[in-house]
Parts: C-alpha cells; structure tokens; sequence
C-alpha cells in the first residue's frame, strides 16, 4: 500500500506546514522538522529515518514551524488510537475501529495497536478537530489523542517502543472514504440496538430486510445523517446484504420514502422531534407517536465557551401551555440525563416525559434549529 496517497489525503492543498518529529527511544531528545507539501514530507522522511528513532507527523497542519498546542491550524482528517493494552488483544483493537460505523479511510498497524484516520470532506478547525476526536475516542475507547497538535506515528517506519523494534504498517487504504464532521457527529448518537444491526445485518425483531432497513434509515435519518453517510453505510456494513442483492434503486426508494415519511428532503436536517402544542413528540418506524414532553424550546444564541473553563450554553426561550419564559440558559451539560435537564427547568409546565436517551437527542436537535437561525455571539 502506498504511503503517499495516505499523505496526499491528508495533506495535499493545505495552507500550513506538515510537522516530522523524530524522538530517540532513549535520551527522549525530540527533532521536529517542517515541510509544506505531501512530496516533501515523503523526501524528509527518507532522509531522516535511520530505523532507530521514532518517527511522528502532525495530522494537523501548523501554522508556523513549532509543535505547539497553540500551533495546530486546519486539520482534513480525524483520528483514533487504539492500543492493544487497553482491549487485550491485536485483533480487539482492529475491531473497535468498526464502532464508528462510518469506516476509516485508512488504517495504521502500529506494531501495539491500530491507528486509524477518517478523511475529511472540509479543511476544520483545531477547536472543532478537537471536539469531533473526543467524540471518536469515546466510540473507540481509544487513547488520549484529541489534541489537535498530536503527532501520531509514520507508517512504513519502525517502532522501536520498549527496545524491541516492530514495524509500523498501512494496513487499510480508501483515500475514496471521505466524510462530512456532521456525518461522524451523527453517528455517535446512534442507539446500541440499531448499532448491533448494522454491524452484523442481523433482521432479528423484524419481518424482513427491508423492514429493518427502513426502520435504520428512519433512526439514522433522524440523527442528521446525510444522505451520502446513509449510503455509504449500507455499502459498507454488514446491514446493506439487501441493498447489495436488489441494487442501487431499492436504497433509492428506502431513501426517497423517508425523507417523504420525515417531511424533508434537506441533506443533514435533525428529524428526531417533532414539535405539537408547546411539547415535543418523537416517532418509531411505524410512525406511531409518544410525548417526550410538555414544552419545547426556541433556542436564541448559542455562547461558545472560549476560556476552555466554561462549556457552550444556549439561551432558550421555553414554550409550555401556551406561555412563554425567555431568556433560560442551558448549558451542554444539561443534555446527558432527564434529571440534569429537570434542574434545570423547575417549573411545573415544564416535565420531561421522554427517557434519557431522548435527552442527549435534543441537544443536536437544538444545534441544527440553531443553525438555521444562523445566530452566533461568542462568549
């Protein structure tokens, strides 16, 4: 497999600088060098690796020819490490990559574990880089790497960890794999359940195929999958058998019937509410209703927490029988669990009835109205 593609998906375009970090095993004495193009990273790497060191680059461009956190500028992919120390064996590790049910595009053995990387359809930033890494580490289980200015190991070179030298190896290479953030976003908030089915096709709880396709393709739609991740995620798992079998004009049907089912044919759009009477509603498959609560919320401004002390909050105007309290701040931490958000809204027009899954639902529910509103004042 070839190194350069790995490079070039990563890198090629970018307005920055690529970092090389060498690092002997011993003394710990780090030499960090800089390039500007995949090519010339290529050709540092061939002059500078003796087999002795470890070799490290930045996924994440620099914006000067420094190493630091400060330092980390735009980023085109995300990426996980898995150490076999931590699932207990080589193959565990390579599994836990299938979590993230939208695949990597590449795969690093690294002699110890697996890193793996998913190619972004956007240049982004290290703030954003850093929060969409802690979302895949979570899915993983994977180490501590969601700095942005982390450097991560160099396939084709050798790992010399612990004095016994195993080489590092491109494993997986789909430099076609490109994913939107929201896609990846998205896909964290997928139920266990629905998680099991794609991952092994499994039609158990259903009548056939096709009604358990249908009722992923509502889940996944629902969450603010694109239609592209819905796609690719029947190309790739375990649960597009059907889809392989009948053809692409049975996902197109799947598809085009549920964006008619969720009234909305907008790429990305949060489908999991549905707003009546001041409360909100939330719909199985088969379109049958319950009521999640007796209010919803309108949210105003959207404060980006920039001290990394404070977390990002909304200002919400809170809608319960037909009256209206403005102004009410929830914080992110309020969106993990019905009693959190419960503390929060103390009145007795304001009940959550839904259970706490549907919580952490809403607050990407409330980002994309927010979106829409186009409203942001930073903090």
């Amino acid at each position: 497999m070839g190194r350069d593609s790995f490079f070039k998906a990563l890198f090629e375009g970018g307005p920055g600088f690529i970092e090389l970090r060498l690092i002997h095993p011993d003394t710990r004495r780090a030499e960090s060098e800089f390039v500007e193009s995949a090519a010339a990273l290529e050709e540092l790497i061939d002059s500078k690796d003796d087999g002795t060191r470890h070799v490290f680059f930045g996924p994440a461009l620099r914006k000067q020819k420094r190493g630091r956190k400060q330092d980390a500028a735009l980023g085109r992919a995300l990426w996980a490490d898995i150490d076999d120390d931590k699932t207990g064996s080589h193959a565990k590790s390579l599994a836990a990559t299938r979590a993230v049910l939208l695949p990597p595009s590449f795969i690093v053995d690294s002699g110890h574990g697996y890193h793996a990387y998913w190619t972004l359809s956007e240049w982004t930033a290290p703030e954003e880089l850093e929060e969409l890494l802690a979302i895949l580490k979570a899915m993983v289980v994977g180490d501590a790497v969601c700095d942005a200015s982390r450097v991560m190991r160099v396939p084709g070179t050798m790992n010399v960890k612990g004095g016994k030298s195993v080489p590092c190896t491109l494993v997986r290479e789909r430099a076609d794999l490109v994913y939107a953030a929201s896609d990846l976003r998205a896909v964290a908030l997928v139920d266990d359940s629905e998680r099991r089915q794609i991952l092994s096709g499994s039609s158990l709880g259903y009548n056939s195929r096709s009604e358990r396709d249908w009722a992923v393709v509502i889940a996944l739609k629902r969450l603010g999958v694109s239609e592209a991740g819905v796609r690719r995620i029947f190309e790739e798992q375990p649960i597009g058998d059907k889809f392989r079998d009948d053809g692409v004009a049975y996902l197109n049907r799947t598809l085009a019937k549920a964006a008619e089912r969720l009234g909305t044919e907008v790429e990305g759009s949060n489908g999991y509410f549905s707003e009546e009477d001041d409360c909100y509603f939330v719909a199985d498959a088969k379109g049958s209703k319950r009521q999640v609560s007796t209010f919803v919320l309108d949210p105003k401004i959207l404060y980006v927490a920039q001290n990394g002390k404070d977390i990002d909050s909304f200002v919400c105007d809170v809608r319960a029988s037909g009256q209206v309290w403005e102004d009410i701040i929830l914080p992110k931490s309020v969106f993990g669990r019905t009693g959190d958000l419960s503390k929060t809204l103390r009145s007795v027009y304001m009940q959550w009835l839904g259970s706490d899954k549907d919580v952490r639902h809403l607050l990407p529910y409330l980002v994309d109205r927010w979106e829409r509103r186009d409203i942001l004042r930073p903090r």
